[in-house]
């Protein structure tokens, strides 16, 4: 029923908070990667290592991929979208759910690098999720 709808979501890169906030984000990333493209967490294989990079965020434009999203509501009570948890193929229903949509997200050959510009001082980054 859900399947295929388009959602959109902060995820922090950097924070004046400390390190672990952006690994938060960075670990938010590379679920997501993982799902669409179909690997597994475990995989640490070169192979899955360059399926992981990417060379812009806009390559995040449009991935399909499998997650848990519950409804929560905005500071002004309106319900909203909240992005829990990507599922990843190590997940029990990982493939009956993607079998349902009729597609397992990208091919694992995709190979780019991932670059994040810091808007504070011009900085650009390399990430890899």
């Amino acid at each position: 029923k859900y399947a295929r709808r388009k959602i959109w979501s902060l995820i922090g890169l950097h924070s004046p908070k400390g390190p672990e906030w952006s690994q938060i984000g960075r670990a938010i990333l590379k679920a997501l990667i993982n799902s669409a493209r179909g690997l597994s967490v475990k995989d640490i294989s070169d192979q899955a290592a360059k399926a992981r990079h990417l060379e812009k965020l806009s390559d995040l434009a449009g991935i399909e991929f499998v997650a848990k999203i519950e409804i929560s509501t905005d500071g002004d009570g309106n319900p909203r979208n909240e992005l829990k948890i990507a599922i990843t193929p190590d997940h029990k229903d990982y493939h009956a759910i993607m079998g349902k949509i009729g597609k397992v997200g990208f091919q694992s050959h995709y190979n780019s690098s991932f670059t994040h510009t810091n808007n504070s001082n011009n900085q650009n980054r390399t990430y890899t999720a």
